[in-house]
Order: structure tokens, then sequence, then C-alpha cells
């Protein structure tokens, strides 16, 4: 793994546990580097990644707005704490 791996690895944990403890976050990129303090220096590209990422892993979804900004949140189901019905 390259160290750039493991970085994309390591913003995609601190995302995850920001989105964990703010279950209704909702925001592009740009909102998501402003909402955790040690990936604000973190080159767009690896944020985008590491977003990407937790979308493949089921964690967050994506949604895009009709003007084609795209929005990252919790995955629903993760929000109501897995309950289903």
């Amino acid at each position: 793994m390259t160290a750039q791996s493991r970085r994309v690895l390591e913003i995609a944990a601190l995302i995850e546990g920001y989105l964990r403890s703010h279950p209704h976050a909702a925001d592009g990129v740009d909102g998501v580097l402003w909402w955790v303090p040690e990936i604000a220096l973190e080159p767009r590209a690896l944020v985008q990644e590491a977003l990407d990422s937790l979308v493949e892993r089921t964690v967050a979804i994506e949604k895009r707005r009709d003007d084609g900004t795209v929005i990252y949140q919790l995955r629903p189901a993760e929000t109501d704490g897995g309950a289903r019905g």
C-alpha cells in the first residue's frame, strides 16, 4: 500500500467519524474539508478519493443536485440506528 493510499484511508476514517457524530450532516467536498480540521490542508483530490471510498463501502451516499453539485452524507440506514421497515 502506498503512502497516498494510506492517507486516503486515514482521511476516510476521519470523515466517517464526523458523519457518525453528526448523522444529519450533508455537504460537498469543500464543506467536508471545513468539517474536519485535520484534513483542511489535504489536497482536494485525496478528500474526493476518501469520499468515493465511503460511498463504495456504502457508509455514505452521494446526491447530485440539479446544478450538478454533489453532496455527501451518511447512508440513511446508518442515521436511524439500522432500523428497517
